[in-house]
């Protein structure tokens, strides 16, 4: 898929420019892989890095701290002359390096969600199984859990505002995966529509 880290040059401390406005240092990177079958990509194959990022400045060199995670094909490496006027901006404001270098940005988080259908028993057995989960789990094993509980045909992506429907959402910290190269979730919400 495209250009990779290695055709990029880029590493660790590379001031770059992703799809989000400003100036960003590069401060990672994590393989990442295809989470189901789209086109000709088929789940499990690998599609290039992911890149975490710390944000210094606005595309206008004003000072503005923030942390994202993006796919390295977003990233572009600054020019010289930009770099010469970060390097200036620190050197007048080295108080503003500190925070720059002491800041820690939030981790980043990947929802998924999933919509149901679920009469009262059913959303009570949901709760008492992902309310009992202590461990991360991966996708696959989410659906596993729905089918071996009778409650996979409880999942819809058909849902109106007037239905009566649960939203239930896992998150993902930082793109971490398992030994499968799986993102891996933990249980967040069960969330009923009409209570909200």
């Amino acid at each position: 898929m495209g250009e990779n880290r290695m055709e990029r040059q880029l590493k660790i401390g590379d001031w770059v420019t992703q799809y989000k406005t400003g100036f960003w240092q590069v401060l990672g990177f994590q393989k990442c892989y295809w989470e189901e079958d789209i086109n000709e990509f088929k789940k499990g194959d690998y599609r290039g890095e992911m890149v975490f990022l710390k944000k210094a400045f606005t595309n206008k060199l004003k000072f503005r701290l923030d942390g994202d995670m993006c796919h390295v094909n977003w990233c572009k490496k600054l020019s010289e002359n930009q770099l010469m006027k970060i390097n200036d901006f620190f050197e007048k404001n080295p108080d503003k390096l500190t925070k720059f270098t002491e800041f820690i940005a939030q981790p980043i988080k990947t929802i998924a969600t999933c919509y149901f259908h679920f009469n009262e028993d059913q959303r009570k057995l949901f709760s008492e199984i992902f309310d009992a989960l202590k461990n991360k789990i991966n996708y696959d094993s989410i659906l596993e859990l729905l089918q071996q509980n009778n409650l996979y045909d409880c999942m819809t992506n058909r849902i109106s505002l007037e239905d009566d429907f649960y939203w239930v959402q896992f998150v993902n910290i930082n793109n971490e995966l398992d030994e499968n190269n799986k993102l891996l979730y933990t249980y967040s919400d069960l969330i009923k529509h009409s209570d909200i």
